[in-house]
């Protein structure tokens, strides 16, 4: 974590502290004095550097971070060390159900309309720029689904990997036990059917696929409809014309580095323990410096995988 001091020709690290960060972290930056104060898991962690500016605070996300993150609270006045117990001890924040938003807008024909697209159930009330207001419920939104296991897995034919591969859960193929498909590079093809019951496809619903977490770049097919390419998240597809009632066949090629297969090439030059067909060797025309020791980057489709609902209501106007 980097503390900075940003202003008109200064930019300067106050503070700078390095640790492992491993499940939930609870993080408490205290200015005493104008030196900043670092609490990890409400433990003095570091003091940083004295201030000889007035300070207002502000965040911006550290490149490179991966991992769930809830907001900041901004707290005026001293913090005392019942504040951080009460907030340890409420644990880390709850998963949002969907990553939809709860609420989203849209004109609706040439007359202007607009309508509610809207994935939690509750009571809106909307306030018009001309002073009007508007209010309505919304009711039975169909539940979020999840799209679990198994999973059949294809893998590009002359790279060592079998054939095919059975998932029971979704995970980093980096964790399958055979190294050539630990060490596997290029595009896995991920596959599934789900099943949609006729009165779940009212017109009045959407359907969105939220793919959690991919490793690294995913592009999306169903029913035979390509469906783009997704390459940083949230990974949310709308599926709403494309649905249809009975089985409907999902597939996600995610498409890797390849680091994870030159690492396994350091590590095994002769070939991958337990690659099949004729050997697969990556050549490169520069040295990166890629060591045998390194640990894999997660790789594939990590989910969770879920199916999301949102109903489209009419909002009145007056």
């Amino acid at each position: 974590m980097v503390v900075y001091e940003h202003g008109a020709n200064h930019f300067a690290p106050v503070l700078v502290h390095r640790a492992p960060l491993t499940e939930w972290t609870h993080l408490a930056l205290v200015y005493r004095a104008g030196r900043p104060v670092l609490y990890v898991n409400g433990e003095l962690a570091r003091e940083g550097v004295s201030s000889g500016f007035t300070v207002h605070p502000g965040r911006v996300a550290g490149s490179g971070f991966k991992g769930g993150c809830s907001d900041f609270l901004q707290k005026d006045g001293v913090l005392a060390r019942a504040d951080l117990e009460r907030w340890l001890a409420a644990g880390p924040p709850k998963v949002l159900k969907s990553v939809l938003p709860v609420i989203a807008l849209e004109r609706r024909g040439r007359e202007g309309g607009v309508e509610a697209v809207v994935s939690e159930a509750g009571r809106y009330e909307l306030q018009w720029t001309d002073g009007g207001s508007a209010a309505f419920e919304a009711t039975e939104l169909p539940a979020a689904v999840a799209l679990a296991g198994p999973w059949r897995v294809r893998f590009r034919d002359g790279r060592g990997a079998p054939d095919v591969i059975e998932l029971p859960v979704l995970q980093s193929l980096t964790e399958w036990p055979l190294e050539a498909v630990r060490y596997y590079s290029g595009t896995a093809v991920y596959e599934r059917s789900f099943e949609m019951s006729p009165e779940r496809l009212d017109p009045s619903l959407r359907y969105y696929l939220d793919l959690g977490e991919v490793a690294s770049i995913a592009e999306v097919r169903v029913n035979g409809v390509e469906l783009g390419v997704y390459w940083k998240p949230p990974y949310v597809v709308e599926l709403t014309d494309i649905l249809v009632p009975g089985d409907n066949r999902l597939e996600v090629s995610v498409t890797s580095t390849w680091r994870n297969r030159l690492i396994g090439d350091a590590k095994h030059p002769a070939g991958l323990p337990g690659a099949e067909g004729a050997p697969f060797q990556t050549y490169l025309t520069a040295d990166i410096g890629i060591s045998p020791n390194e640990t894999p980057a997660p790789y594939g489709l990590l989910g969770p995988v879920t199916l999301q609902g949102a109903r489209v209501i009419p909002v009145p106007r007056p």
